[in-house]
């Protein structure tokens, strides 16, 4: 890992985004199955942060993976994902490309299962952004999310892979995912959600995150806590104080990132 005021130099004078991040076990849970990425640094099996950041443009990505499978093969799915994703290295914001790397990880999960048939059936689901000079690519799989915090509004870009329940008040039933990469034991063909916005205001925040947030935290209450937190450390570790106060069932792992031209 690049120490902090490394990066920091190296970047001073051209766009950059500054980030902060963190990954949580929470309260029910023994291990965290979660993963994320900050750049070409991958994060797995344990807990961290919130710790900042400062990315350039070109390495600007940002993912979280949630592990599924239980103990350590959710932990292995996750981290083999990103590993999959960091060795194809995806550029530029040609939708195929990053397509190609998610379907890439979706393999590469499958390959890890052969190699250790008791890890059969593990899986992660999948959510980031790919921040470049003058456009954002987002993509996801399962049921983490992509928010974009623009002007006080709280804006979902992934889309969750969840069966909605049946009646009047319906909602979502979390942890019934329709598709994952991995997750099954015999490969299974999937369709990654995979799109682009503008490049970010100054205002912007880019929030990326698992659903051991967002299952505990209302979308109005994520919304209220960025708008008024604009120090990026201080916004995470709050929101991971939301999830954790209103029970912590889950691993929570958060990004959060804006554009800096200083």
């Amino acid at each position: 890992m690049v120490p902090r005021d490394d990066r920091k130099r190296a970047n001073r004078g051209m766009p950059s985004l500054e980030v902060a991040a963190l990954t949580n076990v929470g309260l029910v849970r023994k291990i965290n199955e979660d993963a994320v990425l900050i750049g070409t640094d991958l994060i797995s099996e344990g807990e961290f942060g919130p710790e900042r950041f400062t990315l350039p443009i070109h390495i600007g990505l940002l993912i979280v993976a949630d592990g599924m499978g239980g103990h350590r093969n959710g932990a292995l799915a996750s981290r083999t994902a990103l590993s999959a994703i960091l060795q194809m290295s995806p550029s530029g914001t040609e939708l195929w490309r990053w397509e190609n790397a998610i379907h890439f990880a979706n393999d590469a999960i499958y390959d890890a299962m052969e190699r250790t048939p008791s890890s059969r059936g593990m899986g992660t689901t999948i959510a980031g952004v790919a921040v470049g000079e003058d456009e954002i690519v987002y993509f996801n799989v399962g049921d983490s999310r992509v928010y974009r915090h623009l002007r006080g509004e709280l804006i979902r870009l992934s889309h969750d892979d969840v069966p909605l329940g049946t009646g009047p008040r319906t909602k979502r039933l979390s942890h019934q995912i329709t598709q994952s990469l991995g997750g099954r034991t015999a490969k299974t063909t999937i369709r990654p959600h995979v799109g682009t916005t503008s490049i970010l205001d100054a205002e912007d925040t880019l929030l990326i995150c698992s659903d051991g947030l967002t299952d505990m935290v209302p979308e109005k209450l994520v919304s209220s806590t960025i708008a008024e937190e604009q120090d990026l450390e201080r916004c995470v570790r709050r929101l991971l104080r939301l999830a954790l106060d209103a029970g912590g069932r889950d691993n929570i792992s958060i990004i959060a990132a804006r554009m800096s031209r200083v």
